[in-house]
């Protein structure tokens, strides 16, 4: 697996990850879940995509990304 796909996998973690605790902290039934709800809930993980994105591009961010060595 190469560095790319790492990290979109990571990406897809974090997306469900975080579009899956919104809708079990909403306390939507599984069955329960439309599109009103899940709104929500993806705006949240597009939300936690886009800060890992973020951290990606910063070049003074050492983690990982631009400013990894």
């Amino acid at each position: 697996m190469n560095q790319y796909e790492a990290a979109a996998l990571t990406l897809a973690k974090v997306f469900i990850g975080t579009v899956l605790g919104q809708v079990l902290t909403a306390q939507v039934g599984i069955f329960d879940v439309g599109p009103d709800r899940l709104r929500g809930a993806l705006a949240a993980g597009v939300t936690a995509v886009l800060v890992t994105v973020y951290n990606w591009l910063d070049p003074k961010d050492t983690r990982y990304g631009r400013g990894h060595e």
